[in-house]
């Protein structure tokens, strides 16, 4: 028997992250290879530059022996473009009162993306936020229920079509073929929450270099998801500004010394800093070098927080919230963030995943790439696909993880 052979690739600021992965006979994800990438023509998570960007895309791809467009290819999308929307859709069934089959929930979901977005923007994904036959509400799984009337409330992510176009051409031009597109900072939250936390209620936020994503989970559906456009690269930016420091020293001085608060530290604690220009370093008080970075990612923690009073479950996330991402593993980050929003179910969370490059893959910043290949693999998109199959990733742009059996 052949295995479901998937291939990820995650586009960052900082790093490009290619992947690939299969379900063993168990059904378990198995992470197979992964590479991590330098990016070049990247910047604030958008490509500035085609040819720079899918050399980049083309040398993580080929790390992990991707075979070319024939192979399934899910990329992630990311970035301050991406916007979400709720929408309802409906259908008759007929006869009256028979069983719903799968054919009616995809015609109820395609008929709530029915919604136009303005004419610069495109669907990327649509969730199945709650299902209702007649007059029952609440339902996660409709088939096989018997009733006259389906209706559905949809969770519509979409996106920038210049921004989207840039994607797939880098992609293109790379040797590759996308099969699905997701916002990354769902695919993060895949890769660390089982079906318990989304169902009673759980934030996921992803820290980025140029970007972090807040996404919102309540009875099992994604009920807010949003990139904000600053993250770990800022904190860096602002170490090289004000300590005059070249971006790859404020990069190594704020990985090997960083914390995001001061709570604790000793006035005689010190650091040495390479700055522009000098010959020695010079030494300088670490707390100087801890309220740089704590009054950056308070910034951040605020941003995150009146997200989340958007979404209305501020007050009611029983998981708690966590972090994750490449700049969540800066220490301290999980406590100044508890700070911040007076909560103290905050943690960071990685992925954990088996496989022979499962290990290597069990850390923060591979979150968004790992979350990719659990979507795809564990999905149950084929239940609902449409006779004739799909044509592109703009078809198949379906998330129904809740109607998982």
């Amino acid at each position: 028997m052949s295995r479901k052979l998937v291939f990820v690739l995650d586009i960052g600021t900082s790093k490009t992250v290619a992947l690939s992965a299969c379900l063993d006979e168990s059904g378990n994800v198995q992470i197979l290879a992964i590479s991590n990438v330098p990016s070049r023509g990247i910047a604030k998570g958008m490509i500035v530059d085609l040819d720079l960007a899918a050399g980049t895309v083309r040398e993580a791809l080929t790390e992990i022996g991707y075979p070319g467009p024939t192979a399934d290819l899910v990329v992630a999308v990311n970035g301050s473009h991406l916007e979400g929307v709720n929408a309802q859709g409906f259908v008759p069934i007929s006869p009256a009162n028979r069983n719903i089959l799968p054919e009616d929930v995809l015609a109820v979901i395609n008929h709530s993306r029915q919604v136009s977005p303005s004419p610069d923007r495109e669907q990327i994904m649509a969730i199945p936020r709650e299902f209702r036959v007649d007059d029952q509400k609440g339902i996660t799984r409709p088939l096989g229920l018997h009733g006259s009337r389906l209706e559905v409330v949809t969770h519509i992510i979409t996106g920038k079509i210049a921004t989207m176009q840039n994607l797939e051409r880098t992609i293109e031009m790379a040797g590759g073929k996308v099969s699905m597109i997701m916002p990354a900072p769902m695919a993060s939250a895949t890769a660390i929450l089982n079906e318990t936390a989304k169902e009673i209620g759980t934030a996921v936020i992803d820290l980025g270099a140029s970007t972090t994503g807040v996404t919102v989970f309540a009875k099992g559906a994604v009920v807010r998801i949003c990139c904000l456009p600053v993250g770990g690269a800022h904190v860096t930016n602002d170490i090289m500004t004000l300590l005059k420091m070249t971006p790859q020293d404020a990069e190594k001085l704020k990985k090997d010394h960083g914390r995001a608060h001061t709570l604790g530290t000793k006035e005689e604690s010190s650091v040495d800093v390479r700055q522009v220009g000098q010959s020695q370093p010079r030494t300088m008080a670490r707390k100087v070098l801890y309220e740089i970075i704590e009054s950056r990612l308070k910034e951040i923690a605020t941003l995150v927080d009146q997200e989340l009073l958007a979404s209305g479950y501020r007050k009611m996330l029983p998981g708690g919230i966590l972090l994750t991402g490449g700049a969540s593993q800066l220490r301290g980050s999980a406590q100044l963030f508890a700070k911040v929003l007076g909560d103290s179910q905050i943690k960071a969370a990685s992925p954990y995943e088996q496989g022979p490059a499962g290990t290597h893959a069990n850390s923060a910043e591979y979150s968004c790439a790992v979350g990719l290949a659990k979507h795809f693999l564990s999905g149950r998109e084929d239940d609902l696909q449409p006779a004739s199959g799909y044509q592109n990733w703009k078809e198949k742009i379906l998330t129904l993880f809740q109607l998982k059996s």
